[in-house]
């Protein structure tokens, strides 16, 4: 073999080898599996998973299917998965490399439609949060990371039956996201429950307007604050971006606008998420009924 075919041969096999690297690197930081319902071995989706200690997380497609990074985790770094109609589990990232599938048991809640019809509820439809539409400031999301939210904090104050939800959008999504809501009861600076007991999902506009929902059929009542949030759960094509924004108005008392960065982390103020920046009240509302009193 001559010197020029020697050559030649080692530089096909750096190239041969360089084209693999990555995609070896991306295997060796990146879990891929799927989140399975325990009893019927169906698909879950949009589940949320992450690892609470790097504040890092994402969701499961509308098959089961995650993607999640371990580039920065320790072995025995703890992955949370929680899912609405279940059992919320964790375990190790080990445990998760050595099976990527993920068993989660349903839940059975119960919902007393016939006591929701029996209450004397006001005739009058109430509106409570801002739903000034006059154009203000634009804000988005923390982050382009699966799981983020964006909520608006409303001052419930006596039993109410929520029966729609409302958003005020200043720019619409170029690209074709899915987000899901959900409204979490929220007191003492403390989040609660989430009223809502099923997956309820809204494609992004592609317009600036209004952005709502019809929420009777759901029986959401509640006698407490709440945070009326939209999480981003699917982007349809691929982006680094959220290019969606909301109306807000400068807070002239209390910020009512909260962000959570991942599908694992707590919400937080915008003050306090981006220390310095400006209070904000969040331009989304519910329109409901109060019961009599």
């Amino acid at each position: 073999m001559n010197q020029k075919t020697m050559n030649n041969n080692q530089l096909f096999l750096f190239l041969f080898l360089f084209s693999f690297t990555p995609f070896f690197l991306f295997s060796q930081n990146i879990i891929q599996g799927k989140i399975i319902d325990a009893q019927t071995g169906s698909p879950v989706p949009f589940v949320n998973i992450g690892i609470k200690s790097l504040g890092s997380g994402s969701v499961s497609d509308e098959v089961g299917v995650f993607q999640l990074s371990i580039e920065k985790a320790k072995p025995d770094d703890l992955v949370s998965i929680s899912s609405i109609g279940y059992e919320g589990r964790e375990l190790s990232v080990s445990s998760l490399k050595e099976n990527p599938v993920i068993q989660l048991s349903a839940v059975t809640y119960t919902i007393d439609k016939v006591e929701l019809l029996a209450k004397q509820w006001s005739s009058k439809t109430i509106t409570i949060g801002n739903d000034k539409r006059k154009r203000k400031q634009s804000v988005g999301f923390a982050n382009s990371q699966l799981g983020t939210e964006i909520a608006a904090l409303l001052p419930i104050e006596q039993e109410t039956w929520i029966k729609s939800a409302h958003f005020i959008v200043n720019r619409g999504s170029r690209d074709s996201l899915l987000f899901r809501l959900n409204i979490f009861q929220y007191e003492n600076g403390q989040k609660g429950d989430n009223l809502v007991r099923e997956n309820i999902l809204l494609p992004a506009p592609t317009k600036k307007g209004l952005m709502s929902i019809d929420l009777e059929k759901y029986n959401l009542v509640t006698d407490q604050p709440i945070l009326l949030s939209l999480q981003w759960i699917k982007a349809y094509e691929k982006t680094d971006k959220l290019l969606i924004t909301f109306n807000a108005q400068k807070a002239a008392a209390k910020e009512n606008l909260y962000l959570k960065h991942s599908s694992v982390t707590g919400f937080s103020k915008i003050s306090e998420a981006f220390p310095g920046a400006p209070k904000y009240e969040l331009c989304f509302y519910i329109k409901g009924q109060e019961v009599k009193r």
